[in-house]
């Protein structure tokens, strides 16, 4: 059974459950829906990310209402619906770029609202994650903190891409940078299938339907009316059962048999068993005689009543017994488990993965796989599962077994634990702890005091995973897969994960850099290193110590780093990466920064003003001052300014300020290489610099890097790259929308091309507005409407000379039929030499 988490909505911040029994108990318990509590959720291991603004208020941390004495987040409803509803809101200004489905998302954004209008009335939020939390050895409450600063932090860019209307930034979302989590990016977490768009969500409390037709009596007989009060279904049932969660047919009784309804009121399967069971993944189970067998939605029967009893497992089998033996059939009735005599089959589910459990007359248990074969006997302690390989646990020992049943390790060892981020089984015996893989043997032996995954890394595009190994209180890392590639040996101190191919290791008490090859890029000088996660846009990592702060390249080049840019790491959520310490010395060194940027804004005025003199005198105080901007500012002034002009200076400048990470700079450096401003084209040279300022998210860069594999000058078209660069660009807030209608129009996918020559259009675009005109000339992605079309083309036609000949063709035919215009058209179009 998976670990869950629980969302309430309550009267007030602390509501006193009603059964304490209940939450005594070892597994989470829920509360249900009364006049002071509405349950919302009952979700496997998270707080889906789109519920995070439900906590947008100020959040407490207090003893769960259910579970456990501590833990419990608490927020005020007001604001947090109110930042609910303007994520939805933001999703649906963009949804023809986020979402697959639209129509779907409308259905569900529709139920999601409809349950909060009529059910989210209470003026608090609780989440209850009791039930994950016992997954950790830490305190429930240091728990909550942590996910309380990842709700925050998520809550404050969801904030910030709805001001700047740019979807992009949902990406920058912690949950996206956490190694190990399954979707990679915001689109991918929202049309994830398991959530439906959050409706999924809602309905996993089975309070949630919002569908379920009400039931009426006359007498003692019942019928249905629906949300709006009609009748569906008269009085004649003697009872109509609730619909079960994530089906469509509800049980009836008429006249002592059962049947099906559906929520229209139609009786779709008539009353004609003895008893009926709710539909579970479109099969029911029904009695005729005394005799169960399985109906489908239609009422076909998938397997006759033939047995004494039964009842569902998995999707794809179900227990059965026969003159009083139980077995395991599928649904074509082939068996699967022999018959055997024993009291019940159980399925164990463990996160999605079945296995099966025969009790025997005496309680007596024994196991099988999922695929039936003889696990062991009971009683045991835990089975876990690795793939398709079982560990069990007895007596406080382990083993592990694979699908057949087949012992793989013995009863030798104290435990045998899967480690998801390193994707194998950490093993410990008497000796020490080591690593196997089933299907590959052991990695490592068991001779080692602890393996741990390096955190935060992320794995090689091959599955290769990094480990920390640790004896002797040194440690050593290695890579690892299906074998071993030690980077550094053990002889070390610690590691972490600075950017794919780097990492910072520990010798003594100070860090060094390496990469993970195993080559020393940097002694061992710092107090601290520190990449961000990988997400240090400018470099790979900053290095701490007492007399200040390092930039450290890739290329090994270290310089100091400017008061801007740590003013800039200090102003963009430093507690999610930094510790306390590191956000203290980033303070320190930015305090001077406020003074470079007032001497930058009068340099700024000065170049206006065209005193070019002046304004380079300031700007160099600013850059002395530690803003490496001036420096771009300086070289701008040396590649346009009237009597200034000087490519040579103008590069010397603009590579100083991007060497000091300034992403102008970087771009205004590729693009000089990339056209040749004033030295011969570099095209390489271009996308180094461009590709660095990219990584800033710098907007021109983005442009730049498309035009570079859209235009056909510079011989690199490739529509995937350019389509990649110019959406960054647009999301960004370029004007590029024609240009990617136009790439979108040549690889054939018509709806993105009408939706962003659509945008382009709407600002005047004229290349846009006579594109869209020939999508809705030829019903390509849209449905042909000739009336449109004209009214685009003349909108173009002053500008966009192409227009003429679609106009010509317009004029030639119904409706609008006029040769005469026809002719001038074609005219036009011949003088501009288009035919």
């Amino acid at each position: 059974m998976s670990h869950r988490m629980y969302l309430y909505n309550l009267s007030q911040p602390m509501v006193v459950a009603k059964d304490q029994e209940i939450a005594d108990l070892p597994l989470a318990s829920y509360g249900t829906n009364t006049e002071d509590v509405q349950m919302m959720m009952e979700w496997g291991y998270e707080l889906p990310l789109f519920f995070y603004p439900l906590f947008s208020g100020e959040i407490t941390i207090d003893t769960p209402i259910y579970n456990g004495s501590e833990g419990g987040l608490y927020a005020p409803a007001a604001p947090g619906i109110t930042a609910f509803y303007a994520l939805y809101d933001f999703i649906t200004a963009h949804q023809e770029t986020l979402i697959d489905d639209i129509p779907a998302f409308q259905k569900a954004k529709d139920k999601i609202m409809a349950y909060f209008g009529r059910k989210v009335i209470h003026n608090t939020f609780h989440l209850d994650a009791w039930d994950v939390f016992n997954m950790s050895d830490e305190a429930h409450a240091d728990l909550a903190a942590t996910l309380r600063q990842e709700i925050q932090e998520t809550n404050t860019i969801i904030s910030i891409a709805i001001a700047a209307n740019n979807p992009a930034l949902l990406d920058d979302c912690p949950l996206f940078h956490n190694t190990g989590y399954y979707y990679n990016n915001f689109r991918d977490l929202l049309n994830g299938a398991n959530y439906d768009f959050g409706w999924q969500v809602l309905s996993s409390s089975v309070f949630a339907d919002e569908e379920e037709p009400e039931t009426f009596t006359e007498g003692s007989l019942f019928g249905l009316k629906n949300s709006n009060g009609s009748i569906i279904a008269p009085a004649i049932y003697d009872e109509i059962y609730a619909w079960p969660y994530g089906s469509e047919l509800a049980i009836i009784f008429k006249e002592g048999k059962a049947g099906y309804i559906d929520k229209s009121g139609t009786e779709v399967i008539p009353c004609q068993f003895d008893d009926a069971f709710d539909f579970e993944n479109e099969l029911a189970i029904v009695i005729i005689a005394g005799k169960f067998g399985v109906i489908d939605t239609n009422g076909g029967f998938k397997i006759n009543p033939l047995y004494d009893d039964a009842h569902f497992l998995t999707w794809e089998c179900m227990a059965v017994k026969q003159q009083n033996l139980w077995g395991i059939i599928n649904y074509d009735n082939d068996i699967l488990l022999p018959f055997t005599d024993a009291k019940e089959i159980i399925a164990e589910d463990q996160h999605g993965f079945s296995y099966f459990k025969l009790i025997g007359h005496q309680e007596e248990e024994k196991y099988y796989t999922h695929r039936f074969h003889f696990l062991t006997d009971g009683p045991v302690e835990a089975i876990d599962h690795f793939e398709e390989y079982y560990i069990v646990s007895k007596d406080g020992y382990s083993a592990l077994f694979d699908q057949e049943g087949t012992l793989l390790l013995g009863y030798d060892y104290q435990e045998i634990r899967h480690e998801y981020l390193l994707g194998l089984l950490i093993v410990t015996s008497s000796a020490g702890s080591g690593l196997y893989k089933p299907g590959h043997g052991w990695i490592l032996p068991c001779a080692y005091d602890q393996i741990i995954p390096l955190k935060d890394a992320q794995q090689e595009s091959d599955g290769t995973a990094y480990a920390i190994v640790k004896q002797h209180k040194i440690a050593g890392l290695a890579a690892v897969r299906d074998t071993i590639r030690w980077i550094l040996p053990v002889a070390y101190q610690d590691f972490n994960w600075l950017k794919e191919g780097h990492i910072g290791y520990k010798e003594g008490k100070l860090w060094g850099v390496a990469t993970t090859n195993g080559q020393l890029l940097s002694k061992a000088t710092y107090t601290s290193i520190n990449g961000k996660q990988g997400h240090l846009s400018f470099a790979l990592a900053l290095g701490f110590q007492p007399g200040g702060i390092d930039v450290i390249d890739e290329d090994g080049i270290i310089r100091p780093l400017t008061p801007s840019e740590a003013l800039n790491e200090v102003d963009t959520y430093p507690q999610a990466y930094f510790s306390k310490k590191e956000i203290q010395q980033l303070k320190d060194l930015s305090a001077s920064a406020e003074k470079a940027f007032e001497l930058n804004d009068e340099g700024l005025q000065m170049k206006e003003a065209g005193e070019y003199e002046k304004a380079i005198a300031l700007f160099n105080d600013a850059a002395e001052a530690g803003y490496a901007g001036a420096l771009t500012n300086i070289g701008h002034i040396y590649e346009v300014a009237p009597g200034y002009k000087d490519p040579a200076k103008a590069i010397a400048y603009y590579l100083q300020a991007a060497r000091s990470g300034e992403p102008y700079a970087m771009s205004n450096l590729g693009l000089t290489y990339m056209y040749g401003k004033g030295i011969e084209p570099d095209i390489p040279e271009a996308l180094k610099w461009l590709k660095k300022a990219a990584a800033m998210k710098h907007a021109d860069a983005f442009v730049y890097l498309g035009d570079m594999h859209y235009l056909p000058q510079f011989n690199r078209v490739n529509y995937d790259k350019a389509r990649e660069y110019y959406t960054a660009a647009f999301f960004s807030g370029m004007d590029i929308a024609d240009a990617l209608g136009h790439i979108h129009e040549i690889t054939e996918d018509y709806q993105q091309a009408h939706y962003y020559y659509q945008q382009a259009a709407d600002n005047g675009n004229a290349f846009a507005q006579w594109r869209l005109a020939g999508l809705y000339m030829d019903g390509k992605g849209v449905d042909t409407d000739l009336h449109q079309a004209m009214e685009l083309l003349l909108q173009a036609v002053e500008t966009q000379p192409e227009a003429h000949i679609y106009l010509a063709t317009l004029y030639a035919t119904a409706p609008f039929l006029d040769e005469q215009k026809a002719q001038e058209h074609l005219k036009a179009a011949e003088l501009l030499g288009l035919l």
